[in-house]
This record gives structure tokens, sequence and C-alpha cells, in this order.
């Protein structure tokens, strides 16, 4: 759990009574010491006595209310030397403990004040702004830094750099050289190695006839639409122009706009103010400890940039998804395109290495700053493949182009500095042209398959299926998230080769450390002494390295695959500890939080609900299993609606009542989502992984005539 750091202003008298308090205490601990060394009074202890006395004068004044008489002071400390100071020190003490008591009462109140305010701020944000309603009752709070420090933390020589120009020269050079450039690719597509001279070479099959809209000018109603559908409360650039400000224009501004827009498109080219941008830098997940290598750059364009682009990538992204220009497999990015296609393949894959006893490997390939690392010849040749015009290439290339960058630090921005190479990942366009980058190696992989794995549809008849019937799949991507399957380890060396090769061609770093591989051919248990793994990858020259060493996870561990996690052998024990988990987290999080039954069944279904759904896409949990997980929340909701714990549990579920969402329902009806989705989806994939299913249903009932030979189901 997150924990809210909010921490109320005080008021101005409470903090002139801390201040007051804190002087007292001041002045009692120097008559402590005189006390204890009355020798060591001097004159110096009478003029200082002098100062103090016109303030503690204040002081017993201003809070007289506390005193029952106004205390009177000696006007110097030598006639207090008498009785040793008792007197004095009595008094002071008897005065500070009275200041202190007032103290502690009124901040009481004010924590009582602030606590009730900040109640029914949050209750007028159910209503009224429901995201601040969330995060103020789930105790969410964003983490950020402070760059007024850098620890650069050398073998050889630990520094702590605090002077400014020193933080600025280091965060603009670690911003700059976050990326090396290790190989220059080459300027031509005929000076490429042959395997990939000809998947770079221009598409025969695209006609240039299907971009011809692709750069004519915009129309007033698509620019407005473009920036109705931009969304609010995001970070402006240097100008400081919101979204907000975009939406509220009137008509003489938006033609101004659209002018330029218009210019944009005609030209082929941006304005060279979009060249310069601002860097903020946000901490990772983890702790950042000073250390830049710790935070991540979120690059701040102007939203006129921003929606200009928006507006040519829905215009590009429509295009590819309708004449299916991409051949890869990687539809992230695209209408439609989602991350659910790749998950159920996976399932099915497991499902099928389980039941026929097929040897299946997956490995999980980890790509090191896949955007920041975009070389832009590469990408020229990745567009030319499919046939972009040369005019909307150049379009492309200029959003990312004499670029300049600042940074934002506690002690002002750094300065300008060129951007040497990558794309932003703030521009919506950039997803895209990732998708378009990485398309080659996917269409070598798709074409020089070696032991891929085969889902092979079960029948019931003696005779075999046609082989056009098998789904034949050696990657599941999406976006960044690589993953390699294959019947063999041949077979994995075979790709692990080839991606090596374009990963030294296009400047693409892999962290092998991170790569996570599962297979059950290999004899792993919790138990066993796990070794590392090695491939034998084919040299080239492209292609240097020999070898890569990757130590397997055991057969009972799960593994994630784009947020969802599986195990090889089937089991849902992980899973469901996570789920029992997230509820238990929730229930406890909310169990002492000041909020109505309503407001609690309402985080439930909107934030709980919808994060277990996702992970539970293509885990089936019993009826049992869900009633266990979610125990801690009904006995939570009850408890806010203050029911009796005896209350039968269907009567939480009613939308007459309180409209709590049943698990169990809830995720069969998902399933069933899911496989209408598959049904009616548009990729030639995905329509022939749902005619496996069905016949995998087929075989598993038994039942005699397929689903897809029935016209009539009337009968």
């Amino acid at each position: 759990m997150i924990r809210n750091d909010h921490t109320p202003k005080l008021p101005k008298e409470l903090e002139t009574l801390i201040q007051h308090y804190r002087f007292l205490n001041r002045v009692l601990y120097s008559i402590r010491i005189l006390r204890k060394h009355p020798h060591t009074l001097s004159s110096s202890h009478d003029r200082k006595w002098s100062v103090y006395l016109v303030r503690l004068g204040n002081i017993f004044r201003l809070y007289k209310s506390c005193f029952s008489t106004i205390p009177v002071l000696l006007t110097t400390l030598s006639s207090c030397r008498a009785d040793n100071f008792n007197q004095i020190f009595n008094l002071l003490s008897h005065s500070c403990s009275l200041l202190r008591g007032l103290h502690l009462l009124k901040e009481k109140e004010f924590q009582d004040f602030s606590i009730k305010s900040r109640l029914e701020k949050r209750d007028i944000d159910f209503n009224t702004d429901i995201s601040s309603f969330i995060n103020s009752a789930l105790s969410h709070s964003h983490r950020r830094i402070v760059l007024d420090r850098i620890f650069i933390d050398h073998p050889t020589a630990l520094r702590l750099l605090t002077d400014p120009v020193d933080i600025s020269d280091a965060v603009v050079n670690h911003f700059q050289h976050a990326v090396p450039i290790k190989s220059t690719p080459p300027l031509h597509i005929s000076a490429l190695p042959e395997r990939w001279q000809s998947v770079y070479s221009p598409m025969d099959s695209i006609s240039l006839a299907i971009y011809d809209s692709l750069l004519s000018p915009a129309t007033l109603e698509e620019w407005l639409g473009t920036i109705s559908s931009m969304p609010n409360g995001k970070a402006p650039g240097s100008s400081l122009i919101t979204y907000e400000m975009l939406k509220h224009l009137g008509p003489a501004t938006n033609a101004l706009l659209l002018i330029l827009i218009r210019e944009c498109f005609a030209s082929a080219d941006i304005p060279d103010l979009w060249h310069q941008a601002m860097v903020f830098p946000i901490p990772k997940p983890h702790e950042w400890h000073c250390q830049l290598q710790n935070t991540r750059p979120i690059t701040l364009l102007e939203v006129i940039q921003k929606s200009f682009v928006k507006l040519f990538y829905n215009r590009l992204s429509s295009i590819l998804a309708t004449h299916n220009v991409l051949t890869g497999g990687n539809f992230a990015g695209l209408p439609e395109g989602t991350c659910r296609d790749p998950i159920i393949t996976l399932e099915f894959i497991i499902h099928d290495a389980n039941c026929t006893k097929s040897p299946l490997w997956i490995l999980s390939q980890d790509i090191s700053k896949a955007f920041d690392s975009v070389h832009l010849t590469m990408l020229k040749f990745a567009l030319k493949c499919i046939r972009l015009p040369a005019s909307s290439i150049k379009l492309i290339l200029s959003l990312f182009m004499n670029r300049s960058n600042r940074v934002f630090t506690a002690h002002g921005d750094t300065p300008s500095y060129r951007v040497r190479i990558g794309i932003d990942q703030g521009e919506v366009i950039s997803p895209l042209l990732w998708v378009i980058y990485i398309d080659p190696l996917l269409t070598v992989l798709k074409k020089e398959m070696l032991d891929p794995y085969i889902l092979r549809p079960p029948s019931l008849l003696p005779t075999p299926l046609d082989d056009n019937l098998n789904l034949v799949i050696n990657n599941l991507v999406f976006m960044d998230d690589s993953t390699l399957v294959s019947s063999s380890k041949s077979g994995l060396e075979h790709m692990l080769s080839i991606t090596e090769e374009f990963y030294t061609l296009n400047n693409t770093f892999a962290n092998y450390h991170k790569y996570v591989l599962i297979s059950n051919s290999l004899p792993l248990t919790t138990t066993s002494n796990i070794s590392p793994v090695e491939f034998t990858l084919s040299l080239s020259s492209l292609n240097r390295i020999s070898s890569i060493s990757v130590t397997p996870i055991s057969i009972t561990s799960s593994f994630r695959f784009l947020g969802v996690w599986f195990n090889i052998k089937g089991s849902r024990d992980f899973v469901k500890k996570q789920i029992a988990g997230e509820c238990n987290s929730f229930a406890a999080t909310l169990r002492l939080a000041k909020l109505s039954a309503k407001q609690v069944v309402y985080l439930y279904n909107t934030v709980l609900i919808p994060k277990l759904e996702y992970r539970m896409q293509v885990t089936h949990l019993s009826d049992r299993d869900c009633y266990v997980t979610t125990r801690h929340v009904r006995s939570l909701v009850k408890q806010k609606a203050n029911f009796s714990r005896a209350l039968p549990n269907p009567i939480l579920y009613l939308s007459q009542a309180l409209g709590l969402i049943n698990l169990s329902s809830h995720l069969i009806q998902c399933h069933v989502n899911n496989l209408f989705l598959m049904a009616n989806s548009t990729t030639f994939f995905i329509q022939r992984l749902f005619v496996y299913r069905l016949m995998l249903i087929q075989f598993q009932f038994l039942i005699p005539v397929s689903p897809l030979m029935v016209d009539d189901w009337s009968l």
C-alpha cells in the first residue's frame, strides 16, 4: 500500500503558538543549565534576559486565558541567584506546561477539523471528481524526486554532486548518452546483408494508391474532432498551452490553427519550435537514491504538435489496418490492436502442450530502452518497406530530427542539448512507429521458421485433418514485449541468431540477464539444481555473439507475459494466491477508512474487479475458489453497511441493494465475451484460433457435428 503523504498546512495561529512554546522551552533549558552551574552566570546572561523579558511578556499577555494570573518575572537573573533560580525555574516550568497543554488542545482541534474537511471533500469528490476520490480512498500518492543532488556510484571514486553546474552537466550527459550508438547502419538498403535486404525492400503487394489521402488537407471537422478526443489534465509543453485551452478556442483561432496544420501537411514538416522540448525525470518503481539511472525521462511536447500528430496517426493507422500492410503479427498501435490476442494464444499453446505432451520452449526477451534506441535511418528503411510516400516519410522523420531538450532540475532548467537518437515516448505515433520498425524482424522469423510450435486441432474422425487447419507459431509480440516459442532448443537458437542480427543492425540492446526461459523439456523441479542453458548462435557479419546462457525457471514456477501470470504445467495455484492477496490488501486498506458501503462497493467494482479481470483472463476458477478469495471484501461491505455477518451473501449482489459484483459470475461472463470477441475478430490469425477452439470444444464434448457445419440452429 502506498501511504498518503498529504500534510495539511497549519493555520498561522497554531504556527505562532508552536514557535512561542519552543522559545519558552529554550529559555527553560537555559535556566536549567544555570541551576546546575550557577558559577557560569555573567553579565551576558542579563543582557539576553532583558531581551527575553520582552518576548515572555508578549507571550503571557497573548495567552493570558491559560494563566490564573499573569506571571511576574524579575528584571535580572542576578537577583534570582539567591534561591539558585528555583522560583523562576518553577514559574517558567509551570508556564511551559500550560502552553504545552494549549498547544496539544489546538493541534487536536486542527487535526479533527482537517480530517473532517478532507472527509467532506472526499465525499464531494465521489460525485464530482471520481479520480481524486479513488486516490484519496486508496491512499495513493505520486512519487516524485528533486534533482538537487546526484550520487555518482563509480567503482573507484564515489561522488555526491551538489553544485548546480555539476548537477546540470551530469543530467545533460546522462540523458544525452543514455543510449550509446555502437553501430552505424548503411545508407542504402542495397548495402544490407541479403537476408535483410529482401525484407527491407519495398513490398510489391502494396499499392501506393492506399496512401493518397494521408497528407490531404485537414478539414475543420477532422481537426476539431481530433482535439476533442485528446485527454484533459495532461502536462503542457514549454508554451504552457493545454488541451483544455484548445478545446475552448473560438472559431477565428481554430481557423488560424487549421491553416498551420494544413501547412504542416503541405510542406511535410513542422515548425522549428516543435523541435524543442522539456524533459521531466520521474522515479522508476524502486528507490532512486539520487542516481540518474533510477529515473525515467518524460518528454513534455507541445499539445498543438501532439494534436497534429494524433490526426496524422489516425489516418496512417487506419490505412495500415484496413489494407493489412504489416505482416509480422505485432498489431499494437493499430485500431482494434489488443494484448488479449497474444495472451489467449499463449494459453492455447500451454494447454495443448500439457494435453498432447508436446515439447515446448518459451523464451521471453527484454529490449532495453526500445523507443530511445530507434535509429532514424533504419526507421526510414522500414517506412520505405511498406511503400510509404516520400513526403509522408519526410514528415515522420521531421518529428524526431534536429531535436533539442532541456531537463527540469531543482536549480532551474539545464542548457539545451541535442537529442542523438530515438523517438519520443510522449508522441502518440511512437508505438505505431515501433511496430513498423520491428516488423521486418517478425517477417524474417515468420519466413524462416525452424521447429515452431504447431497447434493441431483434435478430431473425432479416423482420418487426419488437413494441415491447413494447423496453427504455426514461433513468436508472440505486443509492442516491445517479445516472446519466442518453439518445440525444440534448436528452434530457439535459430530465432536468437536472427534477433541478434536485427539488434546489431538497428542499434538495439537486449538485456540477456532479464531473459526468462521456461520449458517442459528440462528436468526441473523446485528441489533440482537449476543450471544455465547455453544457446549456440550462428555467427555472421552482423552477429559476433557465439552463445547466450539463460537460467531457466522451475516448471513449478509461474512467469509473467503482458502482466498475466502463466504456469507451463497449467497450475492455477500462484494466480489464486495472487488474487487472494489483492482482495485481502484491498479490504485491509479500506477497513479503517471513513467510507460508506456504497463507496466501498464502487471502489471494488471499478478498481479491483478490472484488475482481477485482466489478470484472470486465462484463469478459470471455481465458484468456491472465488467465494473464498473475496470473503474479506464481503465482510468489509457488511461492516460498512452495518449489516449482520449472517446476512445472506446474494443480497449484496442485488442491483436493487448494493450491487456488489459477484466475481465468479463476472469471470464467466468475461470468458464468454472473449470467445465472442475472437469470433468477431478482424485478424485472420485470431479467426483461425477461434476455429481451433470450436474444434477443441467439439472434441472434448464428443459432439458429432461441428458447430461450423450447422446452417440452421433453429432445428
